[in-house]
């Protein structure tokens, strides 16, 4: 994950609650992200992807980074269903039946 996304993230999460970007570090390295420099070959990607794709500014950074490492990218933003990206793990790409039992929990029979 790119420092600019990791930044994005921290400002949401303060605007939302403040102080709430006291816990992101932990939670990001508990989840084994790794956070990823930026270079000249980075920028250049970006600055490529934001005309190329209805990408905002960390959208870019994030696209460069998954572009440039052959990985695939996991989001909820849709504008990234456009972009040349390979993969991009996106719940409109689930099979129906997943996207469905994902929104809703399974009904359950109670017994009489």
């Amino acid at each position: 994950m790119s420092w600019v996304n990791i930044a994005e993230a921290g400002m949401v999460l303060e605007r939302a609650t403040g102080g709430a970007s006291v816990e992101l570090e932990g939670a990001l390295r508990a989840l084994g992200v790794e956070a990823l420099e930026v270079d000249f070959q980075i920028l250049g990607a970006a600055i490529g992807a934001r005309s190329r794709f209805p990408l905002n500014f960390g959208d870019c950074f994030a696209y460069a980074h998954a572009s440039l490492r052959r990985e695939p990218l996991m989001t909820l933003d849709e504008d990234f269903l456009s972009s040349d990206l390979q993969t991009v793990v996106h719940p409109k790409r689930w099979p129906v039946a997943e996207r469905v039992s994902a929104r809703k929990p399974a009904r359950r029979k109670l017994p009489r």
